[in-house]
């Protein structure tokens, strides 16, 4: 899906686009209070968004910051000073990014199989069960990958190149090139360290941040740990809400054409 020019100049432009039109008023015209916590909202994922970014070195930490977390969660995260904090940071905060993750996934009324799978994972997670959660919403997460970001599920693409997984680390790399706005490198950021070269039969060290080929290949709750869990859902909550995005760019270009 990100290789269609539309969705490339979606990602590049929805948020400037929403504060353009929400900053830049006639005299006389005041915000509402709704647009308000959505410019300050906005505003504040760009901040963590740089916070979780070194130059040359990309996107750390693979928390999600676009379609989930709202509210004050993003500043929190701002605020804190490591990949540990950031972590308790989502758990203390915990009821608040379930419910936004919930809402998210209740939104995907386009896609019902995803639907499907993130109504069960809150469902889960709302009892309880959070690693089980996580490991279902992974497992979903990675589908919706592959479908937002185009990249080929063989071993090599159709160009020669390594797919699947390398696959996936090129088209997150290439996100975060200034040319692609910080909306798509903040969405597709995450990938980064999710799909870390990581090989267990080697006693590689586990990966700091949330990694998929830990979790599948060697899990242990050192590593799926509360805060990492909740990283899982927000990662599928963000996929499955950008894919149902994308369905409503596709209506709202049909209904144009008429």
């Amino acid at each position: 899906m990100v290789g269609s020019t539309r969705v490339r100049v979606r990602l590049f432009t929805w948020a400037g686009e929403m504060l353009l039109g929400a900053c830049c008023r006639r005299p006389g015209q005041e915000h509402t209070p709704s647009e308000s916590s959505q410019v300050i909202a906005e505003v504040t994922r760009r901040r963590l968004f740089d916070a979780l970014s070194d130059t040359g070195a990309g996107y750390k930490d693979g928390v999600p910051v676009i379609h989930v977390p709202s509210a004050s969660v993003p500043q929190a995260l701002v605020d804190a000073a490591d990949h540990d904090a950031r972590m308790a940071v989502l758990v203390r905060m915990e009821s608040t990014v379930m419910a936004d993750c919930e809402a998210a996934v209740l939104a995907c009324v386009s896609v019902e199989e995803f639907r499907t799978i993130g109504i069960k994972v809150m469902e889960a997670w709302r009892a309880g069960h959070r690693e089980a959660a996580a490991c279902l919403a992974l497992a979903g997460a990675e589908e919706a990958v592959f479908q937002v970001t185009g990249v080929s599920r063989k071993r090599l693409d159709d160009s020669g190149r390594s797919g699947k997984y390398p696959g996936l680390q090129r088209v997150a790399a290439r996100g975060a090139l200034p040319h692609w706005g910080v909306e798509s490198a903040a969405l597709l950021g995450p990938l980064r360290t999710l799909y870390v070269n990581y090989h267990p039969e080697r006693n590689d060290p586990l990966p700091t941040a949330l990694s998929r080929h830990a979790v599948f290949h060697r899990l242990t709750l050192d590593h799926l740990h509360a805060g990492h869990s909740i990283v899982a859902i927000m990662l599928m909550a963000s996929m499955f809400r950008e894919i149902q995005v994308y369905c409503d760019d596709a209506l709202a270009e049909e209904h144009e054409q008429g």
